[in-house]
């Protein structure tokens, strides 16, 4: 099923999937008056795209063409629009919505309002909501209350966890709560603690035991995991001191801190991040830019390489979110949508026992294989098509080609097979 969304959104935006690309669509309903572009969080809900606005519109939601809408004031949201904080969705497809004003419940068109009023909530001022795949839900509120735990239609509130999770007791607010969708682990953040929650076991790190920055807690703003396993945190640093921000690292061992005094990392200004394989791409708060860091090199794109980088956008970006190489952000503006060159960090690979030769080269190169209904892509080392044409015998004439570095992709019914280096003299 999401496939058919990347499918849909590429072709509806016009980007083509070896080309780095923007593009900008804006929920924007009649009804809605106020604020209504700006999107404060975003979730991918099977085809859709879910985003919770400021707006008049709450929850506005692209399928890839058109945008539907579940208003504040046509369904009830107990919710200030002016400050909506954090949206996720339960294991049985209702959405969460926390923000200034209380937490609301979306059940298709339904909304049910919890507040300090009508619930057992300790106040109606949140700053985070996670959720993990069984539906443990944790919320942190501001003005000194900490956090509170809902599990199986029970509520615990600060001063009343017991046993591994005594710890809780101690926060009186924390910056940051997410879900590692892979392992199901819930991450609070508070103070100098990082708190790691799986399956009722609690381990915390903190500064003084590991490479965590001091009293960094108030600076993540995002979360993602990559493909190999590791945790990654952005950090924002207002002052742009690298000591408090960049980006961290956990590979379930040891904490690493990217920043500008030791990494390739273009600023110390993080406010969201997401990953597409063992790739991290982040924005770039003080500068023009999204950046890619692909494990060995830092890349960034600011429209200065032949891309469409919106200038600006980076100063309001709230949320990413990704589908393979597809990008959502949540931003200011709208829904920016990326898309990233599969060349980026790209590893040669073989895996059918595929020969390109020979390497180097000079004017063609020979793909030895037995496979019938071969389609072959040339790129250069930017990630910029430079041929293609199905393999109807086994030479490619690349004698018009520059000198230089170049990745033969060769697919059999839509799908990458083999990926080779070529060196063109």
């Amino acid at each position: 099923m999401k496939k058919t969304l990347l499918t849909t959104l590429a072709f509806s935006t016009s980007l083509f999937c070896f080309t780095q690309s923007f593009s900008l669509v804006k929920p924007d309903p009649s009804e809605a008056t106020i604020n209504s572009n700006s999107i404060t969080d975003l979730i991918i809900d099977d085809t859709k795209i879910v985003c919770y606005t400021r707006g008049d519109s709450a929850l506005a939601i692209y399928d890839g063409t058109n945008w539907t809408y579940k208003g504040y004031q046509s369904l009830g949201f107990s919710g200030n629009y002016t400050v909506s904080a954090d949206l996720d969705m339960a294991p049985n497809g209702d959405y969460w919505l926390a923000c200034a004003s209380g937490l609301d419940v979306v059940s298709g068109n339904t909304v049910s309002n919890m507040t300090a009023t009508n619930s057992e909530l300790k106040n109606d001022y949140f700053m985070d909501l996670s959720m993990d795949n069984n539906g443990l839900t944790f919320i942190a509120y501001s003005n000194g209350f900490g956090i509170s735990m809902f599990e199986n239609g029970t509520w615990t509130h600060r001063s009343g966890f017991s046993g591994n999770l005594e710890p809780f007791n101690l926060i009186s607010a924390a910056y940051f709560m997410e879900v590692n969708k892979q392992t199901n682990d819930t991450w609070i953040i508070s103070s100098d603690n990082f708190f790691k929650l799986n399956n009722g076991n609690l381990t915390t790190y903190t500064s003084t035991s590991t490479d965590i920055p001091y009293n960094s807690a108030s600076n993540v703003t995002g979360m993602t995991v990559t493909a190999d396993g590791n945790v990654w945190f952005s950090l924002k640093s207002n002052s742009n001191d690298p000591a408090e921000g960049g980006l961290l690292s956990f590979d379930g061992t040891d904490w690493t801190h990217y920043n500008t005094d030791n990494s390739g990392i273009h600023s110390n200004n993080i406010t969201a991040l997401a990953s597409y394989e063992n790739q991290i791409i982040f924005n770039n708060y003080s500068i023009d830019g999204i950046s890619v860091y692909d494990g060995t090199d830092w890349n960034i794109y600011d429209g200065t390489e032949g891309t469409n980088y919106p200038t600006g956008a980076q100063y309001h970006v709230h949320e990413m979110k990704a589908i393979d190489n597809i990008i959502y952000m949540g931003t200011n503006s709208g829904l920016y949508i990326m898309e990233l060159p599969e060349t980026v960090g790209l590893k040669e690979n073989n895996a059918s026992n595929i020969s390109v030769y020979p390497n180097p080269t000079a004017n063609s190169i020979t793909v030895d294989s037995d496979l019938s209904n071969l389609f072959i892509r040339i790129l250069n080392s930017a990630g910029v098509l430079v041929h293609s044409e199905h393999l109807m015998n086994k030479q490619v004439d690349i004698s018009s080609l520059s000198k230089g570095v170049y990745f033969v992709s060769i697919e059999t019914n839509g799908e990458t097979i083999s990926t080779q280096k070529v060196i063109k003299e």
